[in-house]
């Protein structure tokens, strides 16, 4: 597939998307098929920071409980996932260096500041949970260590458990995550994007057949079919599908991969209210087929704050 362009409005600048990898039309052969999850073996710390904290869950007696996850039929969908005495610490921002030089420092001004202090919870499949909080209550922080990303720069301890087997890097083999804002290339049709995203990211050993027919599915069980073939647009530069279609596309993205575990970061961030219950609704659909699904919400309307099982 050549690469496509599409002119600004201005014919000054034209936009371009990346070919389209090409893949093999003939299945690898089933014996040549692996695990999604080779890495599960290796020794974990209790979380998921630079720093190693010592495990406080024990390990499992069966080494390959968190690899059942990833198996045929209905193991796939199925994943419990559970954390415990989860504290996360921060260093505390001490602004610029002429603000440092502009004012006395104290020297017992504490530099690091606790931002989540021994939050347990679990989230059951077919479960759709809602974690709540005000600004800057730490509901994307803990997001971010249930799904072990951007947890660089903390000091995070507890454990984080899938089906009572603690976890780190390897919960991405089996989860998917949805960022608050949208990131598409916008001379892409929804189901180009789509298609884009299959070839790259499904697994080695899925023909192209089965991978076009998953993109198919995908469309049909996020109610995209209608907008198909629709430009995605630019805001403020090219008309395309519409905010809430959107934010069902981000979904349909993840869901491609058929993760067990789901996480969304405000999903109904900047909808108005009936977008924001197709939304919901389209997440709840998603947790109805087993699946896990984790988001955090901010102020939602009562009906959408019903959606939710918790």
């Amino acid at each position: 597939m050549s690469s496509m362009s599409l002119e600004s409005m201005s014919g000054a600048e034209t936009l371009c998307f990346p070919m389209l990898p090409k893949i093999p039309d003939d299945s690898s052969d089933s014996s040549q098929e692996k695990t999604k999850m080779d890495g599960l073996s290796k020794p974990k710390a209790s979380l998921i920071s630079n720093e190693v904290v010592p495990e406080v869950a024990s390990e499992p007696e069966n080494p390959h409980a968190v690899s059942s996850l990833t198996g045929g039929g209905d193991n796939q969908k199925r994943a419990t996932l559970s954390w415990h005495g989860v504290d996360v610490f921060a260093p505390i921002d001490r602004g610029s260096i002429c603000r440092r030089l502009c004012r006395k420092t104290d020297p017992n001004e504490p530099r690091i500041k606790q931002i989540l202090f021994d939050v347990n919870g679990k989230v059951e499949p077919g479960t759709l949970l809602a974690v709540m909080g005000a600004s800057g209550a730490g509901k994307t922080t803990l997001m971010n260590v249930l799904a072990h990303r951007n947890i660089g720069n903390v000091k995070v301890m507890g454990s984080v458990m899938v089906n009572n087997t603690p976890v780190g890097l390897n919960i991405n083999s089996i989860s998917a995550y949805v960022q608050q804002e949208d990131l598409f290339i916008g001379t892409l049709t929804v189901r180009e994007h789509l298609t884009f995203h299959a070839l790259l990211r499904m697994d080695k050993h899925v023909s192209r057949a089965d991978r076009l027919r998953r993109v198919e599915e995908v469309l049909l069980e996020l109610g995209l079919v209608k907008c198909a073939d629709t430009l995605i647009g630019i805001p403020g530069r090219m008309r395309g599908i519409s905010g809430g279609e959107k934010k069902r596309l981000a979904f349909a993205s993840e869901v491609l991969t058929d993760p067990s575990i789901l996480f969304a970061d405000e999903p109904t961030s900047g909808l108005d209210s009936f977008m924001a219950q197709n939304v919901v609704s389209t997440l709840q659909r998603l947790a109805s087929q087993g699946r896990t699904i984790v988001c955090t919400i901010h102020q939602p309307s009562s009906e959408v704050y019903a959606m939710f099982s918790r």
